[in-house]
């Protein structure tokens, strides 16, 4: 119907052209107008073309499709779904047969589309600019002039080749009103084309799409009806004739033009018919959306409509170029897999037939992974707040997939807790108070989290394994929480050994189990999540369900990793609230835009399985340092380390804005510092090392380009040069508070403090340095008054005709712009005043004692107290207190009937979840902040715990009980196989004196290595910032001494001048367009941020609500009754 209405638009053209034209220009309009539309339509034939799909089979000289009919499916995940529903049922699907040329001529098409489009592209600006030239070039008084930029010029529209009347009449148009009506029409193309996008991507796209886009041409016409006669006024310099006002025009012509018209749009609608269908998947690729990667501007409705994909699945998205090939993990394995013996536990067969169920069920499968040392008890009922959120949150997600037979949003999860340093010192297997600590945080929240409950989750149950001890617990939505128990001499320490063990455990031991064939192993771990958390870290089921849903959007992303707020009390933390506010702000969005996020924290990440299963990321993420600087990059830094390897494999690093996570900070000076200094150098080493390998990770990776590396590039040199760069900013600001200073004496006066602080921190103790910097960030402090002070004088004497003042404007708008972007953290600005004032304590001191420190490879927060005489004891007293607190919880174990009181409560909770997912909101930071409050308390909830002691249940001695049981005999033979090859500790608690020996000559070994690395990073590093400071200084003099003869000097009206200074060039050039650089990418990637938000929420208004009654309904209870037994 499409073709025989556009054939019969054409016809009528032809008639109508034919009758209303003189016979000179007849054949070649006719000609002109039928071949046009044919030779525009051929270059969006190609979306029009049939694609060969997996389901696909060629027959002899032709391809058959299968085409599936497919009702109410509002995205691609229900379109696959319904699929798979209907692979046995043949009478829903149509086979159509196409020649097999069809397919290879689309195929080389999409092959060569890029190179084809900027080719095609590039002459049609080319012939554009020449056939205007061509046809206004002679004769045309002075349209040459007006065309190339005189705009003083009038242009007349005349030509020789078309007659003066085919646009405007004769009379002169104003100065430059082509170039008015060129760049209205760009702008607003441009526009309309990003609307477009928009709108398709938040699954909007009948009324923000399809309904506008058929609707502007006949809107358009009829206003230009409604208005004719005054465009044709002749008060107007600028006419718009209509043929039907000539009076020599018949009425016959009109019609054929008339019904030219009619069937030309009708026959577009028709063809166009797919831009109706609602398959399109939420914040989908721009090329899944639109076919070609580029639009006509002058026939832009008909291009955004025959240009919009005609096959959603499609598959255009690029695959890695990297050439290494997949680990097959499982292969190294020893032995095959047995079956469970006596040693094998009925929890053990359970969950390893829930474990395979989840994996199998297609839905993402995330594995809360959190990392525990010496946290306190409010940081560990802060992760525990969160966890017990999402067991809830998932609890309500699965009625509803039962109750719908379909969720989209819908994931299983499992908790999985490492902890370092679990048991007491020269105890056999008894654990320490910190895991007292741990297990009375988990059942004090759970008490908080449901007051009515008697026993809100039960006894853990206690494992025996090759590295230590595991607990077991169920929580009340039927999601397991285990507590790996760490012993520092079974198993290596510190946080990267403990992602090599759930690395391994769940991408090795437990994908084995589901399934042994290699490639199919790397299709499940697509789906696979791990979520790295800290133990304490606190974040809400939306920040999960936001990173899962940019995860799910593109194969290629690795990582994932969302906004971290800190929290606490006091300076220090105020000046990281506008610290990390400004990092994730500008810097994280410009890497998202421009290319990869560089590091994903460790504190809140989400990673894919499969990409962590890549060979070099996971075994290479094994390696043990055997260099100095290895023990940087590796273990100083283990998370910016561990992206630096999916970078390196190709994969990308997404950051989410939406996705908050809130984690406590360092409040102490010292505790600051010493957190920095373990981050800044592996922060340097990691972009040193993606620097050095640009050309493979250029190679190996799609989305790092040549531009991402400039820019990482002069990130790293304007790091470098920062202390410099403020050294001399202080001393130019010292020489324009006391003029009667010469510019040597204030060189002297501010280069004193520095050199004293670098030999304090090459030669004193580490509590010496903090004193010193602490006492010199005070000073600095008060300098940096006195440069704001200064800076505020020279903008208000100089006005708009000074670099500062321009400078400050520029520099305070980008913040406080940035902070109205982000409502929710707007309040972070009110830190930016701290911030300013401690730039040269925390952007020089800091980096030069995180240089001069490079041998020092501590943790710096957290540390264990030594041991001192009678510890035994106190700890001996700690694990009695374990013992007694978990034994009267189990007193209640006899209280059966009591536990049916649960119900009440829990229906309660997922009640209100379930209104909450049917409402389709997000939820907001209020609630969250209100909790913060809270948690910085030295209190913990006053939930009580029933009493009566049970002395055994954190002793995992086995012959102490028969309960205490040991792992399967597979996943025992997977733990001693890891532990041999990659995470044995080598410490044993009675070693002998030969092997003391040895293991401290390996220690001194390294310690010199370390040092010697110190000496040069710091040599290098003093060097470049005395030298730049030594050029940026003389010619500072050299300008004083000329009189201000190397100044730049610049009118800018009044008899004023703006001069520009080589301090004031230098610092400008170091930050001013880097920040412009980022502000532009922040705005980019805010609004990439909205459509998301708003993509999820119109998701939810697709998807049929359930019953909104006041009592919840009987299968709903059931399963709650079920899930508290």
């Amino acid at each position: 119907m499409a073709l025989v209405l556009s054939v019969v638009s054409l016809a009528f053209w032809g008639v109508y052209i034919s009758s209303a034209s003189t016979p000179v220009v007849q054949v070649a309009q006719i000609v002109l107008s039928v071949l046009s539309p044919i030779l525009v339509s051929v270059s969006w034939m190609e979306n029009f073309l049939p694609s060969l799909q997996k389901e696909q089979g060629i027959g002899n000289g032709h391809i058959k499709i299968h085409v599936k009919q497919v009702k109410n499916a509002n995205n691609n995940n229900e379109v696959k779904e319904n699929n798979q529903n209907n692979e046995e049922n043949d009478d829903s699907e149509k086979q159509i047969l196409y020649p097999n040329w069809i397919y290879e001529y689309k195929h080389s098409l999409f092959r060569s589309s890029l190179k084809m489009h900027a080719v095609v592209n590039t002459w049609k600006i080319c012939i554009t600019f020449v056939m205007v030239i061509a046809i206004h070039g002679t004769p045309c008084d002075n349209c040459l002039d007006a065309l190339f930029g005189n705009l003083n010029q009038s242009a007349k529209q005349m030509s020789a080749i078309i007659d003066d009347n085919w646009l405007l009449n004769r009379d002169l148009c104003k100065t430059a009103t082509p170039f008015i009506v060129a760049v209205v029409g760009i702008s607003a193309s441009l526009f309309c084309q990003r609307l477009s996008v928009a709108a398709i991507k938040v699954l909007v796209h009948i009324q923000g799409f399809s309904v506008p886009i058929c609707l502007v041409t006949p809107v358009t016409f009829g206003l230009i009806l409604a208005v004719s006669s005054q465009l044709n006024d002749g008060d107007h310099i600028c006419q718009l004739p209509f043929p039907w006002f000539e009076g020599s025009k018949s009425i016959s012509n009109l019609a054929y033009m008339i019904i030219a018209s009619l069937t030309g749009y009708v026959g577009l609608i028709l063809t166009a018919g797919h831009i109706w269908t609602m398959e399109t998947e939420r914040m989908s690729k721009e090329n899944m959306i639109f076919y070609a990667p580029s639009y006509c501007g002058a026939l832009l409705e008909q291009s955004l409509m025959l240009n919009k994909c005609k096959e959603n699945n499609f598959q255009t998205t690029p695959v890695s170029k990297s050439n290494d090939t997949t680990e097959n993990i499982s292969q190294s394995l020893p032995g095959e897999k047995t079956d469970l013996g006596d040693n094998g536990t009925d929890d053990n067969k359970k969950g390893s037939k829930d474990n395979t169920n989840k994996l199998l069920e297609g839905f993402p499968m995330i594995y809360f992974c959190a990392t525990m040392w010496h946290e306190t008890e409010v940081e560990m009922i802060q992760l525990f707040k969160s966890l017990y959120r999402m067991d809830i949150h998932q609890c309500a997600q699965r009625i509803r997939k039962e109750e719908r037979q379909s969720n989209p949003d819908y994931y299983n999860f499992e908790v999985h807790i490492f902890f370092d340093d679990a048991f007491v010192e020269g105890k056999h297997m008894m654990a320490n108070r910190y895991v007292h600590t741990f297990i009375k945080a988990l059942y004090n929240t759970a008490n908080d989290t449901y007051p009515d409950l008697i026993l809100p989750i039960n006894h853990p149950r206690r494992r025996i394994t090759p590295y230590g001890g595991r607990l077991i617990w169920t929580l009340p939505g039927e999601n397991r929480l285990i507590a790996h128990l760490k012993d520092k001499y079974k198993i290596r320490r510190k946080k990267r050994w403990s992602q090599v063990m759930y690395m391994y455990y769940f991408l090795s031991h437990k994908l084995s189990t589901v399934e042994e064939d290699k490639n199919k192993q790397l299709e499940i771990a697509k789906n696979i999540y791990i979520l790295a958390l800290d133990g304490d870290v606190d974040f809400r089921p939306d920040a999960v369900k936001l990173l899962i849903d940019r995860m799910r959007r593109n194969e290629q992303t690795g990582a994932a990793c969302g906004r971290i707020h800190p929290i606490g009390e006091g300076p220090m933390v105020w000046y990281q609230k506008f610290e990390y506010a400004i990092s994730h702000w500008l810097v994280k969005a410009t890497e998202h835009v421009t290319g990869c996020v560089l590091c994903s924290p460790g504190c809140f990440s989400l990673f894919r399985g499969s990409a962590l299963m890549e060979d070099n990321v996971m075994k290479r993420y094994t390696t043990m340092p055997t260099e100095a600087r290895h023990h940087i990059q590796y273990d100083q830094g283990e998370d910016r380390w561990l992206c630096t390897l999916l970078l390196k494999q190709g994969k990308k690093v997404d950051y989410c804005a939406g996705s908050d996570a809130f984690t406590f900070a360092p409040e102490g000076f010292k505790e600051f510092y010493n957190q920095r200094r373990r981050w800044t150098p592996s922060t340097m080493a990691n972009i040193l090392d993606l620097l050095s390998d640009w050309r493979v990770i250029t190679r190996n990776n799609d989305n790092v380009s040549i531009p991402y590396i400039c820019l990482q590039l002069s990130w790293f040199v304007s790091s470098i040069l920062t202390p410099g760069v403020l050294l001399l900013m202080i001393i130019g600001a010292t020489n324009l508070a006391y003029p009667q200073l010469s510019l040597h004496a204030a060189l002297l006066i501010n280069l004193l403090p520095v050199v004293l602080f670098v030999i304090v921190c090459f030669f004193a103790k580490t509590e010496h340095q903090l004193n010193v910097a602490a006492a010199l960030s005070i000073i600095y402090s008060l300098v940096m008054m006195i440069v704001l002070v200064g800076l505020i004088r020279e903008a208000v004497e100089s006005g708009f005709c000074s670099v500062i003042t321009w400078f400050l404007l520029i520099v305070a708008g980008i913040f406080v712009l940035s902070g109205l972007t982000h409502p929710k953290e707007t309040k972070c600005l009110i830190h930016g005043f701290l911030f300013f004032i401690a730039i040269p304590s925390m952007s020089m001191l800091l980096m030069l004692y995180s240089v001069i420190n490079l041998n020092n490879v501590s943790w710096g927060t957290r540390e264990a107290p030594k041991a001192k005489q009678g510890d035994g004891k106190e700890d001996s007293n700690s694990v009695r207190d374990v013992q007694s607190l978990v034994d009267r919880i189990l007193s209640c174990s006899c209280c059966q009937p009591q536990k049916l009181q649960r119900n009440n409560k829990v229906a309660v909770e997922l009640k209100s979840e379930l209104n909450k997912l049917e409402a389709g909101t997000l939820h907001t930071d209020d609630s969250q902040s209100k909790d913060i409050g809270e948690r910085h308390s030295d209190t913990v909830p006053s939930a009580t715990v029933p009493a009566k002691p049970y002395s055994k249940y954190l002793n995992f001695v086995p012959e102490s009980s028969k309960k205490i049981k040991y792992l399967a005999l597979d996943e025992e033979d997977f733990w001693k196989w890891l532990i041999e090859k990659y995470l044995y500790s080598g410490e044993k608690p009675d070693g002998s004196a030969e092997e003391e020996e040895t293991r401290l000559k390996e220690q001194e070994k390294v310690k010199e290595e370390l040092k010697e690395l110190r000496n040069k990073a710091s040599l290098a590093y003093l060097l470049i910032n005395a030298l730049f400071i030594t050029v940026i200084y003389f010619l500072q003099q050299s300008n004083v001494d000329t009189g201000g003869g190397l100044s730049v000097h610049i009118e800018c009206g009044n008899g004023d001048e703006l001069v520009l200074e080589p301090i004031s060039l230098a610092f400008t050039a170091v930050a001013g367009i880097l920040l412009a650089i980022q502000f532009v990418c922040m705005l980019i990637h805010r609004s990439k941020t909205f459509l998301q938000i708003n993509s999820i929420q119109n998701k939810e208004m697709w998807i049929k609500k359930i019953e909104d009654d006041d009592n919840m309904s009987q299968a709903q209870k059931q399963k709650l009754l079920q899930n508290n037994r």
